[in-house]
């Protein structure tokens, strides 16, 4: 039976983010960023690398630049999915606009963020998406422990 307390007293180090993002010294200030915020961080510089890297863990959320050198962010959203259906990814970029942006919603973007990143801006985004994935998860407990 799942414990309702350890679901409900999920930490930051519970929740795994991975950043994608073509430029080794902006991934770099990400994850420091989260990491100081106590979130586990791993990093991916391609499309290939980020599908190796979600293929071996769970990933919970994912920071996606919509421009990947040559692989294209948007695109990769719906492989990562196929992956991990609850993964939740957040597109960023400085090119985007907003045909972008509906684009990446249609292929099952969470949110959509503007570099250069307000650092509060993504810590908020970054908490609302772990307290949704929290309140699935609980609901999904409920749903086990009323099935037995």
């Amino acid at each position: 039976m799942l414990d309702e307390k350890k679901i409900s007293n999920n930490t930051q180090l519970d929740y795994r983010i991975l950043v994608i993002d073509d430029d080794p010294d902006f991934a770099a200030s990400l994850k420091l960023i989260l990491e100081g915020e106590n979130y586990t961080t791993s990093l991916a510089y391609s499309e290939k690398e980020a599908l190796e890297a979600i293929g071996k863990n769970t990933v919970d959320l994912a920071l996606i630049d919509i421009r990947l050198g040559q692989d294209n962010g948007i695109d990769l959203l719906p492989k990562l999915k196929k992956i991990q259906p609850d993964i939740l990814c957040v597109m960023i970029t400085g090119f985007g606009t907003m045909e972008t942006a509906i684009q990446a919603f249609k292929y099952g973007a969470y949110d959509y963020l503007r570099k250069p990143v307000n650092t509060e801006e993504l810590i908020v985004l970054i908490n609302s998406g772990f307290e949704q994935i929290r309140l699935i998860r609980e609901r999904k407990a409920r749903a086990v422990r009323a099935m037995r």
